[in-house]
């Protein structure tokens, strides 16, 4: 087989994408082996709906040895420290909670659906989460006159009943859209994401640390209080998505809360950890980078497949394929599509895992994920929630809705 014409500067760019890529793979495969999987390669859960590690035992063992040290030298300049930190910042989380409005028992999104004669219908929710209907009202008429002006065919927005009607209709060239306010409740629980300086989870270890204290227990203890009653500047959105599109079902105020509830919703679900899923996600791409250096100046046309250098690269890139230690071929792989750039908690739902009752209900598989949705009093456009892990890195783009308005325009 003749030499290939990769040139000394590609060969180095190659060597040192494979190098990367292979070490992404290898930290992968170690990230895997930290958690519990069944014979399929699907991760299981514990008894309190999350993803079982393989070293739970150790970890616990490990905490509480070195927290018992840590409580040894209570006396000690370093816990004196912690202390003095502590204090400051449940009084900063105190002045920056106490400002905050109470947090409303609902809030309001802007959905949508398309009927296309070309593509299959879909469906949507938009973010941001509004504080108030008037507006969302606003917003979703907004919305509904920039998807017209977008359309360009002349068809107009039109409001369907009274003048403080919930539903707008586009009418396009190959289909209809329908803009909606939908009203959703705000499950309790506490503000997870940082306030101030620290989040609640590490104010609670500090606390434990630094040893009892009155004047910082009721400080503490009205910081939690208030992250009980307060709005949140981004709630944790329950998203169900197929498909076709994707819904909001419930929103929390504490991302764990989220968390809990769709792992304990049904049994037959498969979870993935988004450490592992993230990690797979940069070693796919790493992948595509490499096939992509591989056959950077290579010949193209009908007489690609016949060219002996092509042929020589075909042969590199299965000799690279040999060299991992899995398949890209797996179902982790294949979801990647699927997992949303932003989502804090991925499962996946085989056929029928949806009661029939429900207005979300498929017969294929569905992913069900957790996403932060920012929670505002205004807002003029809909962010863009369409990107995924396989994409890379998200962004918020406008617009949001597209299908329809894409093809009609042309």
């Amino acid at each position: 087989m003749a030499e290939c014409t990769m040139s000394r500067e590609q060969r180095d760019a190659l060597d040192t994408r494979v190098r990367h890529m292979l070490d992404l793979c290898v930290r992968l495969k170690e990230l895997i082996g930290t958690y519990e999987t069944d014979d399929e390669g699907y991760f299981l859960l514990d008894e309190r709906g999350d993803v079982k590690r393989a070293d739970a035992a150790d970890d616990s063992t490990v905490t509480t040895s070195a927290a018992a040290g840590v409580r040894g030298a209570g006396s000690s300049v370093a816990v004196e420290a912690l202390r003095l930190v502590l204090q400051h910042v449940c009084h900063a989380d105190h002045v920056a909670l106490s400002a905050r409005p109470d947090a409303p028992a609902t809030c309001f999104a802007v959905r949508y659906w398309e009927r296309s004669m070309e593509v299959a219908d879909g469906h949507g929710d938009c973010g941001p989460a509004l504080t108030s209907e008037a507006a969302a009202l606003k917003l979703c008429r907004r919305e509904a006159h920039r998807m017209d002006r977008m359309c360009g065919v002349g068809y107009g927005a039109t409001q369907l009943g009274a003048a403080d009607s919930w539903l707008w209709r586009v009418q396009a060239e190959l289909g209809t859209i329908v803009f909606k306010v939908v009203e959703l409740e705000v499950h309790g629980g506490t503000i997870e994401d940082v306030v101030s300086y620290m989040d609640l989870r590490t104010l609670a270890a500090l606390r434990v640390v630094v040893g009892p204290d009155e004047s910082i227990g009721k400080l503490f203890n009205a910081v939690v209080t208030l992250r009980e009653t307060k709005t949140p500047r981004v709630l944790h959105a329950v998203v169900h998505s197929t498909d076709i599109g994707f819904n909001i079902a419930r929103v929390f105020k504490g991302a764990t809360d989220a968390a809990r509830s769709i792992s304990l919703d049904c049994r037959t679900e498969r979870p993935y950890p988004m450490d592992v899923l993230r990690l797979a996600a940069a070693a796919k791409s790493a992948y595509n980078e490499v096939e992509a250096q591989l056959f950077k100046g290579c010949v193209v046309g009908p007489a690609r497949r016949s060219s002996k250098d092509y042929q020589h690269r075909l042969q590199m890139k299965k000799d690279i394929r040999r060299s991992l230690p899995f398949s890209f071929d797996v179902p982790l792989f294949k979801l990647l599509d699927s997992v949303p750039f932003d989502a804090t908690c991925f499962l996946k739902r085989p056929d029928g895992a949806y009661d029939e009752d429900d207005e979300d209900y498929v017969d294929e598989d569905a992913f069900v994920a957790v996403r932060p949705l920012d929670l505002v009093a205004e807002v003029r456009a809909t962010s863009n929630w369409g990107s995924s892990l396989a994409d890379g890195v998200g962004t918020l783009e406008y617009p949001k809705t597209r299908v329809v308005c894409s093809r009609a325009a042309r």
